[in-house]
């Protein structure tokens, strides 16, 4: 199974690259796209959630272009010398051309004819390509002038105009061939025209922005320049027309973060907007002219609101180019250093995924970073090598300390800090040395000569002083340093290509891991200079290697043929292979705090967090059982031996083992940070520490309602605290800035009279004298009122003080949550439940009123919390519900998550009790992961499916009444003998338990055949009791012609229960397996007590519904679904069932929007490339899967199958086989 040892949980996208056209909006403004370096991001503009990701380049993505005309059709140019137009809903190539004799640069799509794209291309030729056809014309040669710029009329056919790097412009009639040309007056020097924009109410009107900061107007009817508008001193990036706006413009500094806007009535701006504090590349004019989507050179994308004078950061700084190097800081396991060929290091939050800091060295291509020691002085300093051979380090708290270091002639590939001596970094270069630098003076103490370029270096995690080199002639050297001496032990020769990279194991004292141009990796005993294994199977150079800091045996490497590969040393298999970034994969990194988590980084740009799944999910159910510490952890001595099952070797596991049996959040914190994913962890348990010991805890995303109000004031005791502050630097806070924002944060807190004083000291008299009345004056309580509805109307956040001081909390929580402030939402209805903010006697809105300010704020927490949700955040999700006290709330979306093992140190933190639904989905986990005893544990409170679990042991036959007798059961004996008396559902239990499996199949089929005939769309208690049965069978040991029977009605009742709960994707994959089952059971004998045709009916009823999307369709399409149930017939029970569809909608049988009942799990939201790289879609949907996969275990000879984790959770709430139809239980991890 491809996805059991280790799944994608987290993707940090690549910036939008500088080399492209920025970012581009679809036809009706819904969806938003960018290009990184080699891939396609399209997201949706409202929420802002990925929706797409296209990874099918391996040269640079030139130029792209949404169809005016469709949705779904984008046209993209890139290097490899192609124009392709994407389908983008099926990520199919509708058309591709390739230009063997030019590179195509710039791209524009037809607004009037459908299938038209205009080319330009480095040959200075213009091409016109209809997609429809084969080959692109050429029809303007320009070239007197390379072109910068291109566009189509919008309203004169035929007609495109083009910007040139001499300042010129031209008009060219394609139909009558004819070019216009106009020169560039003498004044307008530098790099061309920046932009062109038809206006969009004007027949021949274009805009035209200069690089020397001009902007003029020319109408392409008469070729002549009507206006030209003040130049801008920061140069231009772009411009846009504001549609809904006539004669409105927006221009975008090229060197600052500010948009000016204009109006072709006057030469001068009338407003200039502080976007962000770096030069803006291109705007995009957004929800009906209130949007400013605009990109930056830094590769951020931010949206600002014209309306609400608001920015939002889209995507954040982020790589543009190839990352060579990730390193996480030993000192902090949430902070990680990035490099890359954008010459830049970024600094990572890994708990938020966010970027916190951006490192120019100005240096040359960042190729390798690295920390110091943990527990030193040099703890967060960052060693960088660069292409220019040099070695930076930065002191990242205090960057004034930072040295450059220039001692090698040639490039630095990798530098390596000594965990075990903090005045040892080692550097490895090309011009053939390793350099050891003394610190903190930064000199050369040691130089370690090779002879040859030396691409890779590692220091010992284990040995002091022991050095490791990989070098171009093939040979991996061991090195004992000290001081200004090293000693060369041991020189290992096998490789048939130079090595890339070396990597001593964290675990084993003396085992070291090479990468090499020959494809493989191999693992060497540097003690013996034997090697021990050489790992096969990357098809291009190795280069990224990771060794388990828990796991002695565990070796990830990354590959240029873009794959990631799990290995066990001991054996030398690979046990896992990860297709999910498309190109060159150089570094993987991991904490030895947090494990079973890694980052990946790659020539795509994008940073992957993964997680080691099967191992951190067997040592968490062991842990969470209260095993004794031997159960999960183990010398690495004995881990080494084959076929030794994984257990826990590293340093953090014994730091958890030595906290004992207290079973306290201290010790469920270490747990949860050892095993399980990074986001949000850090924030559920300083809410779950709030929730049991009721000390407030300010840090984070998420904090408990008890500490709102103190995070609040503390944020504007820190404003305030600005009072006394200077000009406070570009895109800083002003004074003015800092104490307004303080002031709200004083209001939302319930201190009315220090938001007044405030407000006045800054000049707000207005909004001063309109929250006056919460203190005395009445006769101004309803012209606040009224200037509140007005401001409420426009979405003016200036509504807020007037909507507090009178009364109307439930309508300021409203509009902060609308905001997306849901803190400040929650703070200000909490601050009215405390009585903190006060109302006017005679308001509208007495202090009785202000009660229901709980129920705002439970609503406040909910919407930021379907916010998180549908992130593929549900850590923070849960985290924000028990943050407002709704504790069985946070369990639930625990379990829909599939956070099971969360949802259990919840519930014991917490003492509450565990859930039935959560005590069957951990017993399942344990039973998929064959950890039979713990699983019937979990299940002790619950008889009967305790029963249907034993019912299904794989166990020994003799040591099965010894299970029964741990459990409280009655022995296989007794089980036989009520057998012999027992009716109904009492014989099929009884069967099942003294293990005969076939009897019991028999009489429960039989049961099943009489129920469905005469059963309408709800399942009767006896047919639950019996399908709860025959699902816990274990069907593969039945006879074919029952199996086949009892996997049909099982899947059969998964129907009707997923129709009725609105799951009708899995209901129409549910009518296909019954078809798929019986058709392979049909040379058995197996029957359907309906026939297969009530599975189709039932099928072409299912699509009818999944059509309908809404209530009010559902009710127009009820004729349908009547007529599609009789032909052929379902059952005439069920038939009834569709008579009066009218009644079941009102009683809520059926349900229309499946999204009401969608399930998003952790990583579900991340696109994986992995189906498609191994050319698979949904078995359910026969689309590529959404998100993260969900293998499906398949019978042998057949091909791979996967759903989403979203699809494959559901149908294991109604189904525990696999949708093959074969018997086989399927459970997700």
């Amino acid at each position: 199974e491809p996805a059991r040892i280790m799944r994608q949980v987290g993707l940090l996208p690549a910036g939008c690259h500088q080399a492209n056209a920025g970012a581009i909006i679809s036809r009706d403004g819904s969806q938003m796209a960018y290009a990184s370096g080699l891939a396609l991001y399209v997201y949706d503009v409202q929420s802002f959630e990925l929706q797409r990701l296209i990874a099918a380049y391996d040269k640079l993505i030139t130029c792209m272009t949404w169809s005016p005309h469709d949705n779904a059709l984008m046209g993209v140019t890139a290097r490899d010398g192609t124009v392709t137009v994407w389908n983008l809903e099926d990520e199919a190539s509708v058309a591709y051309i390739r230009l063997d004799e030019a590179i195509p640069v710039l791209v524009d799509w037809s607004p009037l004819d459908k299938d038209t794209l205009l080319v330009y291309c480095d040959d200075g030729i213009v091409r016109i390509w209809k997609y429809t056809n084969t080959a692109a014309v050429l029809v303007h040669d320009t070239d007197f002038s390379p072109v910068t710029a291109i566009k189509w009329s919008l309203k004169l056919r035929g007609v495109f105009a083009s910007g040139h790097e001499d300042n010129s412009v031209c008009f060219y009639d394609a139909s009558a061939k004819k070019n216009k040309r106009l020169k560039a007056s003498k004044d307008r020097q530098g790099n061309g025209i920046q932009g062109l924009a038809w206006d969009p109410l004007s027949d021949s009107y274009l805009l035209v922005a200069f690089a020397c900061g001009d902007i003029a107007l020319f109408d392409a009817a008469s070729a002549t320049e009507i206006r030209c508008f003040d130049r801008q001193a920061g140069g231009v990036g772009s411009i846009a027309w504001v549609p809904s706006e006539p004669g409105t413009f927006l221009v975008a500094s090229e060197r600052h973060g500010v948009v000016r806007e204009w109006n072709v009535s006057q030469s001068s701006s009338i407003r200039s907007i502080k976007i962000g504090s770096t030069g803006i590349r291109t705007i995009q004019v957004v929800n009906n002219g209130d949007g400013i989507l605009s990109v930056s050179h830094d590769g951020s994308l931010s949206l600002y609101s014209r309306k609400k004078q608001k920015s939002r950061n889209l995507v954040m700084q982020a790589h543009t180019e190839t990352v060579f190097a990730c390193s996480i800081c030993p000192a902090d396991a949430d902070l990680m250093a990035t490099g890359g060929y954008d010459q830049t290091v970024r600094l990572w939050d890994i708990s938020t995924s966010s970027c916190i800091d951006t490192i120019k060295p100005e240096s040359g291509v960042v190729y390798s970073v690295s920390w110091g020691p943990k527990g030193t002085e040099f703890e967060k300093w960052l060693a960088i090598s660069t292409s220019r051979g040099k070695v930076l380090l930065v002191d990242t708290i205090a960057t004034q300390h930072s040295k450059s270091l220039h001692f090698h002639s040639n490039a630095v590939l990798r530098v390596c800090w000594n965990p075990k001596d903090p005045a040892q970094i080692a550097s490895a270069s090309l011009d053939g040395s390793v350099h050891v630098i003394n610190m903190p003076q930064g000199n050369v103490v040691c130089n370690v000569r090779h002879g040859v370029a030396v691409q890779g270096c590692d220091w010992s995690p284990l040995v002091s002083g022991l050095l490791a080199t990989g070098a171009a002639d093939g040979t991996v050297r061991i090195f004992e340093v000290h001081g200004s001496h090293s000693t060369s032990l041991k020189v290992m020769k096998g490789h048939q290509g130079r090595v890339f990279n070396v990597a001593f194991s964290p675990l084993c004292p003396n085992l070291v891991a090479s990468s090499s141009d020959d494809k493989s990796v191999r693992v060497w005993n540097f003690e013996t200079g034997a090697c021990l294994q050489t790992l096969l199977g990357h098809t291009m150079y190795s280069r990224a290697l990771q060794w388990s800091y828990e796991i002695p045996f565990l070796l990830i490497s990354g590959s240029w043929d873009a794959t990631m590969r799990v290995w066990d040393v001991r054996s030398g298999n690979c046990i896992r292979t990860l297709f999910d970034h498309h190109a060159d994969i150089y570094t993987v990194a991991s904490h030895p705090e947090r494990p079973f988590f890694c980052v990946s980084s790659s020539r795509d740009a994008t940073l992957r967090f993964w997680w080691l799944q099967e191992y951190a999910l067997e040592a968490i159910m062991l842990t969470l059982s209260g095993a004794p510490a031997e159960a999960w952890r183990s010398t690495v001595e004995e881990s080494m031996q084959p076929g030794t099952p994984a257990k826990l070797c590293g340093w953090s596991s014994k730091q958890l083992a030595g906290l004992g049996d207290s079973k306290d959040v201290k010790y469920y914190r270490q747990l949860a940070k050892l095993l399980l994913p990074a986001e949000g962890i850090e924030e559920f348990f300083n809410v779950l520490s709030t929730e049991v010991t009721d000390r407030p805890n300010i840090n984070g995303r998420v904090v408990h309602m008890n500490s709102v109000l103190p995070k609040v004031l503390s944020k504007a005791s820190e404003m305030e605290s600005r009072r006394s502050a200077g000009f406070a630097g570009v895109g800083k806070k002003s004074k003015v800035d800092s104490l307004r924002e303080a002031a709200r944060l004083y209001l939302v807190s319930g201190n009315i009279q220090q938001y007044c004083n405030l407000s006045v000291e800054i000049g707000d008299w207005q909004q001063a004298l309109a929250a006056a009345p919460a203190v005395s004056p009445t006769f101004w309580q309803q012209l606040a009122s009224q200037v509140a509805d007005k401001l409420v109307q426009e979405g003016d956040p200036e509504c807020l003080p007037l909507l507090i001081t009178t009364g109307r909390v439930d309508e300021a929580m409203q509009f902060l949550q609308q905001q997306g402030n849901f803190d400040q939402a929650i703070a200000v209805t909490q601050a009215a439940v405390d009585g903190d903010i006060s109302v006017l006697k005679g308001g509208n809105t007495t202090r009785e009123k202000v009660s229901g300010a709980i129920s705002s704020r439970r609503r406040a927490a909910e919407g930021a919390a379907e916010l998180y949700r549908s992130q593929g955040k549900p850590v923070l999700c849960a985290a924000l519900l028990l943050a407002q006290g709704f504790k069985e709330e946070t369990v639930a979306t625990l379990v829909d998550s599939n956070e099971l093992e969360l949802a259990f140190i919840c519930c014991s933190a917490l003492g509450i009790e565990v859930p039935e639904r959560l005590s069957i989905r951990l017993s399942q986990r344990c039973e998929r992961l064959s950890m039979w005893q713990l699983g019937a544990s979990l299940l002790i409170n619950h008889p009967l499916i305790l029963e249907q679990y034993c019912s299904r042991l794989c166990i020994a036959e003799e040591n099965i009444n010894s299970f029964y007798s741990t459990f409280g059961l009655h022995s296989i004996q007794e089980y036989q003998s009520l057998a012999s008396t027992a009716v109904g559902i009492e014989k099929v239990r009884a069967l099942a338990m003294s293990r005969k499996s076939e009897e019991a199949a028999s009489e429960v089929i039989a049961m099943l055949n009489r129920e469905f005939v005469k059963m309408p769309l709800a399942l009767s208690p006896t047919v639950k009791s019996a399908v709860q049965w025959a699902a816990s069978l274990p069907a593969q040991q039945i006879s074919p012609t029952l199996r086949y029977e009892l996997v049909a009605l099982v899947m059969w009742s998964g129907v009707l229960r997923s129709c009725s709960k609105g799951s009708y994707v899995v209901a129409a994959a549910l009518c296909d397996g019954i078809v798929n089952t019986l058709s392979v059971g049909q040379s058995s004998g197996a029957t359907f007590c309906l026939g297969d045709g009530a599975a189709r009916s039932m099928r072409a009823v299912v699509n009818l519904l999944r059509e309908a999307r809404t209530e009010a369709n559902l009710r127009n399409m009820i004729p349908a679904v009547q007529e599609a149930a009789k032909d052929p017939p379902i059952s005439a029970a069920l038939a009834e069932s569709f008579k009066d569809m009218n009644s079941a909608l009102a009683s809520g049988l059926w349900v229309s929007f499946e999204h009401r009942t969608s399930i998003v799990t952790r990583g579900s939201v991340v696109p994986s490339a992995s189906s498609r790289r191994n050319n698979v879609k949904s078995l359910f949907t026969s689309n590529w899967v959404e998100g993260q996969e969900e293998w499906l275990p398949v019978p042998a000879g057949q091909p791979l199958a996967a759903v989403s984790q979203s699809h494959a959770l559901r149908w294991n709430e109604f189904v525990p086989f696999t949708p093959h139809g074969n018997g086989a239980r399927w459970v997700p991890l």
